[in-house]
C-alpha cells in the first residue's frame, strides 16, 4: 500500500533564458509541472525543495526566493485521502549540475513526445499543465498574455 500523503508540498519555478524547466508527471494528476514533491514529517519547505530539485533534476539548487504558500483545498493526489494540500513555492534564482531528469517520477506526454523541457510563457499556456501548476502560473502572471487574447 502507498505511504499516506503528508498533505503538504513544494514547488520551485527555475525560469533560464526566458523559459521554465518543467516535467511531464508519471503520476497523478497528470500533466506538466514545474519541479515539486511532498514535504515529509521532518523536512522544512527549504528542506524539501532541495532535495526534489536534486532527485528530480539531477540540479543542485544554490540560491531560491519564497513566493508564497497556500493551501489548495481541490489539489490532491495519488496518496491523498481528498484532503488538498499545503503549498510552498519559490524561485529558483541559481543552480549548478546539468539537467538530468529521474525516469521514475517523468513520463512522456503522448501529445508531444518528450518528458521534459524549457518552455516559454506562451507555450506553458498551451501544455497540459497540471491542474495546481496552471492556477500557479495564472495566479503568477505567467500565461496572463495567453489569458488576455
Amino acid at each position: 500500500m502507498a505511504e499516506q500523503c503528508p498533505g503538504k508540498s513544494v514547488g520551485g519555478i527555475y525560469e533560464k533564458h526566458g523559459k521554465i524547466l518543467m516535467l511531464y508527471r508519471r503520476y497523478e494528476p497528470y500533466g506538466w509541472a514545474c519541479v515539486a514533491g511532498h514535504i515529509e514529517e521532518d523536512e522544512s519547505p527549504e528542506q524539501a525543495l532541495l532535495k526534489e530539485y536534486d532527485e528530480e533534476s539531477g540540479l543542485e539548487v544554490r540560491g531560491f526566493q519564497f513566493l508564497f504558500d497556500e493551501v489548495v483545498l481541490w489539489n490532491n493526489c495519488h496518496r491523498s485521502n481528498n484532503n488538498g494540500h499545503h503549498w510552498w513555492l519559490y524561485k529558483i534564482l541559481r543552480t549548478r549540475g546539468e539537467v538530468k531528469i529521474c525516469e521514475e517520477e517523468t513520463r512522456v506526454d503522448p501529445k508531444i513526445g518528450k518528458s521534459w523541457g524549457w518552455f516559454a510563457p506562451e507555450e506553458i499556456a498551451e501544455l497540459e499543465l497540471e491542474p495546481v501548476w496552471r492556477y500557479f502560473f495564472e495566479k503568477l502572471g505567467y500565461t496572463k498574455r495567453k489569458l488576455e487574447q
